[in-house]
């Protein structure tokens, strides 16, 4: 289960639902918006909310039925890791299961050690350390990456083992999003459980290295206002199977221009949605290439590459990026292209041109100018 504290909330420029629109945006959806992720507004400086938040959290964990255990080897989560000038490597733990004691060898996924020392968050050294319990620990190898998890283990050897096992679980738990991957958010509705699996695994088969469906809420009934809402804020598309989309819904998604499509055979939505997606991943293929020969300057400061288009096009608007070998040094848009002096609205392979683009970028000869879709 997750909690979110939205702190500072005394500060006259806060703004919590802002923060939960964004918390959507990384598929994290409040209960404000339909979901079940719980948010508590406070402010750690005048306390107000602290309460309320202690009594959350004991809610949950009553409801989630979570219970700790403290017999047996300790695991838990490292919090921070720092280099320490008179103590050398320290690390803050958070202990989730067992007990930790000096002496225990700790194993995370970058790096390992022998317990020195522990002491608690006031300071004072300790001798054993339950669960929820946090602690700094010295005689770590290494400074540990926070959020990772750790784990005692037997001896050295068993450690330097765990922590592969414990580099591939890192590995696994991260949700990792390509840079150059679209992604295309969904609000999906169903009027049944069984039509609501069939539909999500439909969508997620439709995922490939360059492009994917991110499923931001699901759920059985019609398309509702709150749908919408939250499409709004999260740049979604809502689609329904089935199901109907009631008046409010209706009203909003006009007013916020929210793309709403209900389907009574999964396939067409499936097609729309794929063509959607191809759409986006397009908009990362580079519709040309050119490579700069010379640089010119214009009077008033203007610079021009003087480049031969090597593959595909160029046309004014498109999106570029100078690359200098492996380097990309900037981004931009074509401003204005020169053919032999006449202005051109396109370039074609093999022809030598004129680019101007609406940001300075320092050119030098060899650069690749790689051109994308406006």
């Amino acid at each position: 289960p997750i909690i979110v504290a939205i702190n500072k909330i005394d500060m006259s420029n806060a703004d919590p639902m802002m923060v939960k629109q964004q918390l959507t945006e990384h598929g994290l959806i409040t209960e404000d918006f339909g979901g079940d992720i719980v948010t508590v507004e406070l402010s750690a400086m005048t306390g107000q909310g602290v309460d309320q938040l202690l009594e959350m959290i004991q809610l949950v964990a009553e409801m989630e039925e979570l219970e700790r255990n403290a017999d047996g080897p300790a695991k838990g989560i490292v919090l921070e890791g720092k280099q320490d000038a008179r103590q050398g490597i320290a690390a803050t733990l958070i202990v989730q299961n067992g007990t930790l004691k000096p002496g225990n060898v700790v194993a995370t996924a970058s790096t390992w050690g022998k317990i020195r020392r522990m002491t608690d968050w006031q300071g004072t050294v300790t001798k054993e350390v339950g669960p929820s319990g946090p602690v700094e620990v010295l005689g770590l190898q290494d400074v540990p990456q926070a959020g990772e998890l750790f784990e005692v283990v037997e001896n050295e050897k068993e450690a330097k083992d765990k922590i592969q096992e414990l580099d591939q679980v890192a590995e696994d738990r991260s949700v990792v999003k390509d840079d150059d991957m679209k992604v295309v958010p969904l609000i999906v509705k169903a009027d049944t459980k069984g039509a609501l699996e069939a539909f999500l695994a439909a969508l997620h088969s439709l995922n490939t290295d360059e492009g994917m469906v991110q499923i931001i809420h699901s759920g059985l009934s019609d398309v509702t206002e709150a749908d919408v809402v939250l499409a709004h804020v999260s740049k979604a598309i809502v689609l329904g199977f089935n199901v109907g989309v009631d008046k409010a819904a209706s009203s909003a998604a006009q007013m916020e221009r929210v793309p709403v499509m209900t389907y009574d055979v999964i396939y067409r939505a499936l097609e729309d949605v794929e063509d959607f997606l191809e759409s986006e991943v397009d908009q990362l293929r580079a519709i040309g290439e050119a490579s700069v020969k010379q640089v010119f300057e214009l009077s008033d400061g203007t610079l021009v590459a003087g480049s031969v288009v090597s593959e595909g096009h160029g046309v004014t608007g498109a999106k570029v990026e100078v690359w200098r070998g492996d380097e990309r040094i900037g981004e931009a848009r074509v401003k204005s292209l020169r053919h032999n002096k006449d202005k051109r609205s396109k370039v074609e392979q093999g022809e030598e041109c004129g680019i101007i683009l609406n940001t300075r970028i320092e050119f030098e000869p060899g650069d690749t100018i790689l051109l994308f879709p406006s």
